[in-house]
């Protein structure tokens, strides 16, 4: 997605300049920082102790793996032609028609090492825990493969099955929202502040400039929304017939979100679960 080609993890079974490791390495320091975000100053920023890590003990900046392998690729792209299809061109593209200002090369660096991060480590958990949890589930299991295997569209093409064929399938949806719940793939508190008016929640006002925010970990064990059994997985709550109860569940599952690169030509578009189902539908037969 990053430059239209592949970096070589599944062909060679093995860690491709230290990506992985970087990604692993870097949420933990990232979700301190981003909680405590002033202590970056004693850490990544501080260039001295950093080198000094390094030197000593083997520790070094989480990111410069991934990101020296990204200013290669920019390299290469300069001297020929990225892929229409991948997300360099497009930002290039955008830099190329607008303001260079507004998108200069650290920036493009940083765009591109977040996809990365969010493109890979997320979607890598997601999958990681449909499977874990259906195979943990026997019951499950038989009947994910039963629908799986009906619907003929899917079973005789898993490998490409269709995004809009993988939709028709009820339990599917049902065991990747689930699965999702339970494991989302950020739980850090998705902050936001408080506007010039106060806000009042359950009884409690909080004044303007209060910064809120809330865990997708937390809120998916919530009983009042999601039952008693919140903490349990079980798939089947997703079919529910009330209505009323599915909307409220649906509104407050925090795992995904649906964005569009709404300038790119043909526009993104990355709708919930897309990179879930015709995998999953794969792996799981």
């Amino acid at each position: 997605m990053n430059f239209g080609q592949r970096c070589g993890f599944m062909e060679e079974g093995r860690d491709i300049r230290g990506i992985i490791r970087g990604n692993d390495n870097g949420f933990r320091i990232g979700a301190l920082i981003g909680q405590v975000p002033w202590i970056n100053e004693f850490l990544l920023e501080n260039k001295l102790l950093m080198k000094m890590l390094a030197s000593t003990a083997g520790i070094v900046d989480p990111t410069a793996d991934f990101v020296e392998l990204i200013k290669e690729k920019i390299a290469e792209a300069e001297a020929g032609q990225p892929s229409e299809r991948c997300l360099l061109a497009w930002l290039r593209n955008e830099q190329q028609n607008s303001d260079k200002k507004t998108l200069d090369e650290a920036s493009l660096t940083i765009h591109l090492a977040n996809y990365f991060v969010a493109g890979s480590v997320t979607t890598a958990t997601s999958i990681g825990a449909v499977i874990y949890h259906t195979i943990k589930n026997p019951e499950t299991y038989k009947r994910l493969v039963a629908e799986i295997r009906e619907q003929k569209s899917v079973s005789e093409n898993l490998k490409k099955a269709a995004y809009k064929d993988v939709q028709q399938l009820p339990y599917l949806q049902a065991v990747i929202k689930e699965a999702m719940r339970l494991a989302p793939t950020n739980n850090l508190p998705l902050e936001r502040v408080v506007t010039s008016e106060s806000l009042l929640i359950n009884d409690y006002e909080l004044p303007p400039g209060t910064i809120v925010g809330s865990s997708a970990y937390v809120v998916h064990r919530n009983q009042d929304i999601y039952g008693t059994d919140a903490g349990e997985y079980r798939p089947a709550r997703w079919l529910d017939t009330d209505t009323a109860r599915i909307r409220k569940m649906r509104k407050h599952f925090f795992a995904v979100s649906i964005f569009t690169f709404q300038r790119a030509s043909p526009p993104f578009v990355f709708p919930p679960q897309m990179f879930c189902p015709a995998k999953v539908t794969f792996y799981i037969i």
